[in-house]
């Protein structure tokens, strides 16, 4: 078995992040009271604001023209053993006149009384 001894430095370093938060609420605290002396504390410069959504709008909007018909017909591929599957398990399908219906559900007995269903 081991003794697990406190350490102070690993209390030290907890009491010295505890003070950079503290600190920084109260610089934001004090610039937030101080506002109406000071009006660019409240009024971000238009100047200094990066467009960086009309970037990412002009990056996309060629990028999905160009990989909306990839994505789609991935779609179409993926939707082919998709749409078989949900018709031969559950909806049931048709193939020709009729001769080779699979139906709907499968009817199985009732538990305990051995007589199908109508």
């Amino acid at each position: 078995m081991t003794l697990a001894i406190a350490s102070p430095v690993g209390q030290r370093r907890q009491l010295g992040w505890g003070l950079a938060w503290a600190a920084a609420f109260a610089v934001a605290l004090g610039l937030y009271l101080l506002r109406d002396r000071f009006p660019w504390i409240a009024a971000y410069p238009t100047a200094w604001i990066i467009p960086v959504a009309s970037w990412i709008n002009a990056t996309m909007g060629p990028a999905t023209d160009l990989l909306f018909g990839f994505t789609r017909s991935i779609t179409a591929i993926l939707a082919v053993p998709l749409n078989l599957a949900m018709n031969l398990l559950s909806q049931g399908f048709q193939l020709g006149d009729g001769a080779l219906a699979v139906p709907r559900r499968l009817r199985r007995r009732r538990a305990g009384r051995g007589v199908s269903p109508a």
